[in-house]
């Protein structure tokens, strides 16, 4: 019986699982910065480590990779304003990498929120503003072009974060020229 049971050992070591690692799940991410962003993931079993990889929508030469041990995964050098399509892989033992994650979107924010629209009236001023991924709330600085001076106002924060927003300023100067 002894025999027997280390013929079986020789027989089932060499015998190792040939199998892929799955994909990691729960893809999801948060802007850092207009330069960065943060990929959040649910761990692999099995996992050595991740590799993240990001391509930009519109320009596929705007791509990296960054290798991580475990979740999350910070990109640290991505454009600003853009939309990255992100797969997450978990990496094993053997350095052999597993199923591609669903593709998410990330998009960095802007360099500072672009203006999309202004309505003037004598006395007061209606801006549009861009959707600014992560954004919460803005400071507009208005310039009075005739007195030299200028004021910051500050947009309401609590607004939901990517989502545009109108802003009304008031109490300008009659028919004087503004700069924002």
């Amino acid at each position: 019986m002894f025999a027997t049971l280390i013929a079986l050992v020789g027989v089932l070591a060499p015998l190792s699982c040939k199998c892929q690692l799955t994909a990691p799940s729960s893809v999801t991410f948060t802007v850092t910065s207009p330069n960065s962003f943060t990929v959040h993931f649910s761990p692999v079993f099995g996992a050595t480590a991740y590799k993240v990889t990001y391509t930009a929508q519109h320009n596929s030469t705007d791509s990296g990779s960054v290798e991580v041990t475990n979740p999350p995964a910070r990109v640290l050098k991505a454009a600003s304003n853009i939309n990255y399509n992100v797969v997450v892989q978990a990496i094993d033992s053997n350095n052999k990498l597993g199923t591609k994650s669903t593709s998410v979107r990330a998009r960095t924010a802007p360099d500072g929120s672009r203006i999309l629209n202004v309505i003037t009236t004598p006395t007061f001023l209606t801006i549009f503003l861009e959707e600014t991924p992560g954004a919460t709330a803005w400071g507009v600085e208005v310039n009075d072009t005739i007195t030299g001076t200028s004021r910051i106002i500050s947009v309401p924060t609590g607004v939901s974060s990517n989502t545009s927003y109108v802003a009304i300023i008031t109490s300008l100067n009659p028919n004087t020229p503004h700069t924002l």
